[in-house]
């Protein structure tokens, strides 16, 4: 289901981009837009997938050397964490837009990277909820967050 979440936001942004030949402003609309969508489907009641898969397609194809500087830091994190949801979400989260500024100078793309984390956070927060409840300590939070084995 991965690729197809991918496909589905690369293909909404290259059409929107080669197609129609659309504005810069347009075009991050219609990345917004494919993964608000993704997250909040109507037609399944606003509950859909996290988002993550989609979020990479959108970037792929506006960001495509940022999104690879955020790709190369995951698999860093991956090393560390041995969680790939959290790593992927920790690089996206301060790579995309430090690397967007760095690359393209470009506030418009620093906001939209982080109006996309934004979107992303706040569909993770249930589940960063469900974790603190389930770990009952900061000890444990930090295992649980990473999907470790308590020790003990």
């Amino acid at each position: 289901m991965g690729i197809f979440d991918i496909g589905k936001g690369i293909a909404a942004v290259a059409i929107a981009q080669w197609l129609f030949d659309a504005p810069q402003p347009f075009v991050l609309a219609t990345g917004l837009a494919v993964v608000a969508g993704h997250i909040w489907p109507i037609y399944l009641k606003f509950t859909g997938g996290n988002g993550l898969a989609t979020t990479l397609g959108v970037l792929s194809v506006l960001l495509p050397k940022e999104l690879l500087i955020a790709l190369a830091i995951t698999l860093l994190l991956l090393i560390i964490t041995r969680n790939p949801v959290l790593s992927v979400n920790i690089s996206l989260l301060f790579a995309m837009p430090v690397s967007a500024w760095f690359m393209e100078k470009s506030w418009l793309l620093v906001t939209y990277c982080l109006l996309l984390m934004l979107i992303m956070g706040l569909h993770f927060l249930p589940t960063a909820r469900a974790a603190i409840i389930k770990a009952g300590s900061k000890e444990n939070l930090f295992a649980e967050l990473l999907r470790r084995n308590k020790a003990g």
